[in-house]
C-alpha cells in the first residue's frame, strides 16, 4: 500500500490550503468527539471526495469543536486509496510555539503514511530553532508508530516548571517518574514534545477509525475480498467487520472467509465465526464451516472454536458433535481435551463415536490427557471392547487416578 504514496517529506511541499472551497454542510452527529457532514464529491477528474468533520482537537480536549476537511482519494478503479487532512502542527497555550500547517496522509485503512509541511513554513523546536533533517526523519518515525508511549501520556504531564526557568518545558518531556522520562525521550523530539504529541494523536487517534468507516462504507465487495485475502491480518479483520455490517452473503465471500480464517492467526477466528453465523444460508452450512475450520486449526484456534461452540445456546444440527470428535485424538493440549470432553458430557454424552475416540486417548503419551479421557469413559455405558480398554488402563494406573 505504501507504494501508492509519494515520499513522506518533500523539500517542495504542497500549499497550505486546498484551493477548492469547502462546502458547509449539515452535520450528522456521531458519538465521541466527531461529527461528520454528508460527503462532497469533487470534480471527477480529481478522483476525490471531501468529508467535513467537526472535531475536538486531540491535543486539547477542552477546545471548541472545529471543522476540518478530510479528503478521500480514489484509485483508477474507483476504490478509496488514501486520505489526507491539513492540521495545525501544535496547540500551544503559552503562545510561545510556531504554529504551521501540516498535511497528514493515511492509507485506505487509516494507517498513517507521511506528512508534508506547508510551502514556506518550517517546523520548529523551543526558542524557534528549526527542525533538522534528523528531526524531520525522527518525527516520521514517531508518527508511524501506532503503539507509541504518547498513547498513554497526558499532554499536561509533558512540561514542568523549574525554579530557574518558570514555565519552560524541561527538555520537552515531563517531570514525572524517571522511567517515564526515559521512555518519552525516545518517543518525542526534545524541545518539540507538544508538536510530537499533537501530530501523533492526529495521525493515530480516533480519526483513523472514521477513515476505516469511510472506506468500509464506500469500497466494493470485490475490494473487501482483496482485503480479506491479503497477507495482512489487519486487512482481513477490516474485511470481516465491514462484510458483517454490509450483510454480504455472496457464496464466494463465505468460502473465502473460511479459507482466510484457516490460514490466518487466532485473532481472525471470533470475527470469522460471527460472520459465518450471521450469513450462512442454512444451519448445516454454518456447522459444516466450523468442522472445516476445526479440522485445520492449531491449538489456539481450536480452543477459540470450542469456546464459541460451548457459549452458543443454539442446538446444532444432528451429527455435528460426532463430526467434530473425529479430531479428538489430534488435540494437543490438556485444556483442549478437557473442554471438548466437558462439552460432550453435557451435550453428546451417549455417543458411541465419542467413546471410541476418547478410548484412543488412553494411549496418549501425556498421562494427564489419557487420565482425563478415562474419567470421561468411566461415566459412560461402553461396549465390551471399549470397556476392556478402560479397565486395562485402570489396572495399570490405579495408583495415579
Amino acid at each position: 500500500m505504501t507504494g501508492r504514496f509519494r515520499k513522506w517529506f518533500s523539500k517542495n511541499p504542497l500549499p497550505a490550503f486546498n484551493s477548492l472551497a469547502v462546502a458547509i454542510l449539515t452535520s450528522l452527529i456521531i458519538p465521541g468527539s466527531y461529527s461528520v457532514a454528508e460527503p462532497k464529491t469533487l470534480p471527477a477528474f480529481l478522483n476525490k471526495t471531501e468529508h467535513v468533520l467537526t472535531i475536538v482537537h486531540p491535543g486539547d480536549p477542552t477546545a471548541k469543536p472545529m471543522s476540518y476537511t478530510l479528503v478521500q482519494a480514489r484509485g483508477k478503479d474507483g476504490e478509496p486509496s488514501g486520505y489526507s487532512m491539513w492540521v495545525d502542527s501544535v496547540i500551544c497555550r503559552e503562545k510561545t510555539c510556531d504554529v504551521v500547517k501540516v498535511q497528514l496522509h493515511w492509507d485506505a485503512l487509516g494507517h498513517y503514511q507521511r506528512y508534508e509541511v506547508a510551502l514556506g513554513s518550517k517546523l520548529t523546536k523551543l526558542d524557534h530553532v528549526p527542525f533538522t533533517e534528523e528531526d524531520l526523519a525522527k518525527l516520521q518515525a514517531i508518527l508511524k508508530d501506532p503503539d507509541s508511549p504518547l498513547k498513554e501520556v497526558e499532554k499536561e504531564s509533558m512540561t514542568a516548571k523549574t525554579p530557574s526557568s518558570p514555565g519552560k518545558p524541561v527538555d520537552g518531556v515531563a517531570a514525572v517518574s524517571q522511567p517515564t522520562v526515559l521512555t518519552l525521550k525516545t518517543a518525542v523530539i526534545i524541545g518539540a514534545g507538544y508538536t510530537c504529541y499533537d501530530l501523533w494523536h492526529w495521525s493515530n487517534g480516533l480519526l483513523t477509525g472514521h477513515i476505516r468507516d469511510f472506506t468500509g462504507k464506500h469500497c466494493s465487495e470485490k475490494k473487501l475480498i482483496t482485503y480479506l485475502t491479503s497477507a495482512s491480518n489487519d486487512s482481513a479483520l477490516f474485511a470481516l467487520k465491514y462484510s458483517r455490517k454490509r450483510r454480504i452473503t455472496d457464496a464466494n465471500f463465505f468460502e473465502a472467509v473460511i479459507d482466510r480464517a484457516g490460514k490466518g492467526d487466532e485473532t481472525l477466528i471470533k470475527p470469522a465465526l460471527a460472520y459465518l453465523r450471521e450469513t450462512a444460508p442454512t444451519d448445516q452450512t454454518y456447522y459444516d464451516s466450523i468442522v472445516s475450520l476445526f479440522s485445520e486449526a492449531d491449538s489456539k484456534k481450536r480452543l477459540l472454536i470450542l469456546e464459541a461452540v460451548v457459549s452458543d445456546p443454539q442446538k446444532p444440527v444432528v451429527g455435528f458433535y460426532d463430526q467434530l470428535c473425529d479430531y479428538l485424538p489430534e488435540l494437543e493440549s490438556y485444556y483442549e481435551v478437557h473442554l471438548f470432553l466437558n462439552l460432550m458430557e453435557k451435550r453428546n454424552g451417549s455417543s458411541s463415536k465419542v467413546a471410541e475416540k476418547a478410548t484412543e486417548l488412553l494411549k496418549h503419551p501425556k498421562f494427564f490427557i489419557s487420565r482425563r479421557a478415562y474419567w470421561y469413559l468411566e461415566k459412560q455405558t461402553l461396549p465390551v471392547n471399549l470397556k476392556k480398554s478402560a479397565e486395562a488402563f485402570y489396572i495399570k494406573n490405579k495408583d495415579r487416578l
